[in-house]
């Protein structure tokens, strides 16, 4: 697992963990996006199962931490849905 960040065109950073499969396949990523409460490391379990060499076909997982949650950056204004659907659809 590895924690990154991009910038946001709103000028502040999101956070995201990875986890890549030593070979990968022609299976599009799987993308983990948690409820507003929670973080990104509520699917670190999902993300070590799925991109496992144990798995016949181990998969490319990104968990988001979303605005203002985990270790993304607060904004000043930007909480709607649409603010946080655009900015993740865009990346």
């Amino acid at each position: 697992m590895q924690g990154r960040f991009v910038e946001s065109p709103d000028g502040f950073d999101i956070h995201f963990l990875e986890w890549k499969p030593k070979q990968t396949g022609n299976k599009l990523p799987i993308v983990c996006i948690h409820g507003n409460l929670t973080n990104a490391r509520m699917y670190q379990w999902i993300g070590e199962n799925l991109s496992s060499e144990e798995m016949e076909h181990p998969r490319h997982v990104i968990a988001i931490d979303i605005r203002g949650r985990g270790d993304s950056g607060m904004p000043e204004q930007g909480f709607t849905l649409h603010h946080m659907v655009m900015r993740i659809s865009r990346r």
